[in-house]
């Protein structure tokens, strides 16, 4: 619809005017031949041509302006827009959203690559720790041993000096002590009963020497019915159970530790806590670079597939706690 200008509307009033003076000169009685009557009627008539003549021309020119626009459009290169510009928005957007699942799936599987060589890694670190154990104890521990009952045999058949006798025996509580020392890092290195008789007496031996060199009291107790598990499996349990009497040893303050190791159906979980001064676990998991012996036993335990917790409160000791 066209809005009429001002020179339009205008003569548009004065025509509805005259047609109001007409209709009440009429209705008054009015002749007819009146001048009065006849300049009226002569003024609509003029007033009705000039309306029109404004409406001819002003609709061409409007006609023409959109023409104009439309061809002004056309030479910069502006189209209307229409359905194939939703449909191309659409095609990129299903094609970001494919590209974002792709590399999703690049780097899940870019995980699990690092996984598998963190697992083969760590193999390959025990497997090497398996061969230093073995090294030591048929190399220089047998040395040792050797010198050591030499040393005997020369104090049994040569008796000497009392001064040659008390340095020999202080050379007999070296060596002893040197060979002592070997054991306790080739038992560390590997331990022998994971090979053989498996997790539990392995434990239990290595709780015996830990009580021996630390003085705390400690206790191993197995609840449920006890199942075989995977070498790997039994491997990494006994080297968290180790890194956290480590480190109660180092950190804790404590008297009293005890190990916890319960089999149930298809899963185990294994619990060592003590009674020393506890930490903040908050303020620790904040700066994990301080405290590495809690990330290896996270990774270890993540290796066998078993998830691991520390529970500690201020003055009320710690408890680190394994599920698988």
């Amino acid at each position: 619809m066209v809005i009429p200008s001002l020179p339009k509307a205008i003569l548009l009033i004065l025509l509805l005017l005259v047609l109001v003076c007409v209709y009440l000169l009429v209705l008054g009685g009015a002749d007819l031949t009146s001048p009065l009557v006849i300049a009226s009627l002569l003024g609509v008539i003029l007033l009705s041509y000039l309306v029109g003549r404004l409406t001819a021309v002003q609709n061409p020119l409007h006609s023409r302006s959109e023409r104009q626009l439309q061809e002004d459009k056309d030479m910069a290169g502006v189209k209307e827009p229409d359905d194939s510009y939703d449909m191309l928005y659409i095609s990129s957007l299903s094609l970001g959203v494919e590209r974002i699942l792709q590399a999703k799936e690049e780097l899940r599987q870019k995980m699990l690559q690092i996984d598998r060589l963190q697992a083969l890694l760590s193999r390959a670190y025990e497997e090497t720790k398996r061969k230093i154990a073995l090294d030591v104890h048929d190399g220089l521990a047998q040395l040792v041993v050797c010198a050591l009952q030499e040393l005997r045999v020369l104090e049994r058949n040569f008796p000497s000096s009392p001064d040659m006798t008390l340095r020999v025996r202080r050379v007999e509580h070296l060596l002893d002590q040197a060979r002592t020392e070997m054991e306790r890092i080739i038992f560390d290195l590997h331990p022998p009963g994971l090979d053989g008789v498996g997790l539990i007496p392995a434990l239990e031996e290595h709780l015996r020497r830990y009580q021996e060199t630390t003085g705390l009291c400690c206790h191993l107790q197995v609840e449920g019915q006890t199942s075989s598990l995977a070498p790997d499996v039994e491997l990494g349990i006994y080297r968290i159970v180790q890194e956290a009497l480590h480190n109660v040893m180092k950190h804790a303050e404590a008297s009293n530790v005890r190990v916890l190791l319960t089999f149930g159906t298809q899963r185990v979980s294994v619990v060592v806590c003590d009674d020393g001064q506890g930490f903040d676990v908050e303020k620790i998991a904040a700066a994990p670079g301080e405290h590495l012996g809690l990330l290896s036993m996270k990774e270890r335990a993540r290796d066998i597939g078993a998830r691991l917790e520390v529970e500690s409160v201020l003055g009320q000791g710690t408890k680190v706690i394994v599920e698988r």
